[in-house]
């Protein structure tokens, strides 16, 4: 089966500052039925203006690839890796048990990049950070890998089943690939024009999501060239339990000057008690701390119920006595997590306390 996704019926978000088409339900764009593609939850296509990015934020549970296109990217985080990739750069970063990390354009051009989430296939990894450098020219005609969980020079290793090719086609020239059995396939056109067996015609920042199709030729349709990403993919995340888990980490309790924040990586306000005047509590339950807002609103508690449900894109902020902010939590997906009695008005959040940061980190 070949479910070709066209460009402009994809999600378009104008930040100003940032522009950005996403291929999966992420962040405002809510599908429930466009989530996954085996392991692969994420692909966003991004354009950042100069001397902009995403500032420091969280993630948890996720292998996050960036592909630079054009112009720069500086990555830092709380493990104290720094790094600026260009294109022909590929950062990997490992999010595992918790890692804050900020992303910026340091240039004044605007930077293109794509951001790909994949599902990693053990769970409560270390966090990690690599960067690794391919010669597009060796890409010349022909699938390089760039990413894989094989280890090999100038491939950043994933902590998942797949790996990713970049090529630069001629006009007329092509590439083949042979799928095994249950592959799936994820394939990005960057630039110019590529016929898919030649069946299926994309152009610029189409896609394709193949299964079931064990031989793919890729050829460059137009006369200028084309450049592509292809996935090779296994059906679902195969995540594995490690033997082993990390402690606990302690909370204060919640005084009645306390803030609780819950925003979007962007760093969009959702819910700030002290605004909207939600009285909460915070105590322990599990290996995390049960978070209880009383009197919320239904539109609020809407929307939080949609956001909670996308990976990694919510974390939370705790100020305590009007102070300073003093952790991060991270809204644990594993447990039953948000309830929502609307009789009472109460929604309850579970939080992992074994991801917790000061403010101080990055």
């Amino acid at each position: 089966m070949i479910d070709i996704r066209r460009s402009d019926a994809k999600y378009k978000r104008d930040a100003g500052w940032l522009k950005s088409s996403a291929s999966f339900s992420f962040g405002e764009y809510d599908d429930q039925d466009n989530r996954f593609f085996g392991p692969l939850c994420v692909f966003n296509d991004d354009k950042v203006a100069g001397r902009h990015g995403f500032g420091a934020h969280p993630h948890r549970e996720m292998e996050i690839v960036t592909v630079v296109l054009k112009g720069q990217l500086k990555h830092a985080d709380s493990a104290g890796h720094t790094a600026v990739t260009a294109f022909g750069g590929v950062q990997r970063m490992s999010a595992g048990t918790g890692i804050i990390h900020s992303e910026v354009n340091p240039g004044d051009e605007e930077t293109e990049l794509l951001q790909i989430w994949f599902v990693p296939d053990t769970k409560r990894l270390s966090p990690s950070y690599e960067t690794a450098r391919f010669d597009p020219a060796a890409a010349h005609n022909r699938l390089l890998p760039i990413v894989s969980n094989r280890p090999a020079a100038n491939v950043a290793h994933i902590h998942q089943d797949l790996t990713m090719y970049y090529a630069d086609l001629d006009a007329g020239a092509a590439v083949s690939c042979t799928l095994a059995p249950g592959r799936l396939a994820f394939l990005f056109i960057i630039e110019g024009e590529v016929s898919l067996n030649g069946e299926h015609a994309l152009g610029r920042r189409d896609e394709a999501r193949i299964s079931d199709t064990a031989e793919l030729e890729l050829r460059c349709g137009g006369a200028g060239g084309a450049q592509l990403l292809l996935i090779d993919l296994p059906p679902s995340a195969n995540r594995e339990e490690p033997a082993a888990q990390p402690a606990a980490i302690s909370a204060p309790a919640a005084g009645p000057r306390s803030k609780l924040l819950v925003r979007l990586v962007t760093g969009q306000l959702l819910i700030d008690t002290d605004e909207r005047n939600y009285p909460f509590s915070v105590e322990p339950s599990g290996d995390g701390w049960l978070v209880t807002i009383e009197g919320i609103r239904d539109a609020d508690a809407a929307r939080l119920a949609i956001h909670l449900n996308e990976l990694n894109l919510f974390y939370f902020e705790y100020a305590q006595d009007g102070g300073s902010l003093q952790k991060y939590w991270l809204y644990d997906k594993d447990e039953p997590g948000f309830v929502y009695d609307r009789d009472n008005r109460r929604a309850s959040i579970t939080l992992d306390s074994r991801v917790a940061y000061s403010n101080d980190k990055v």
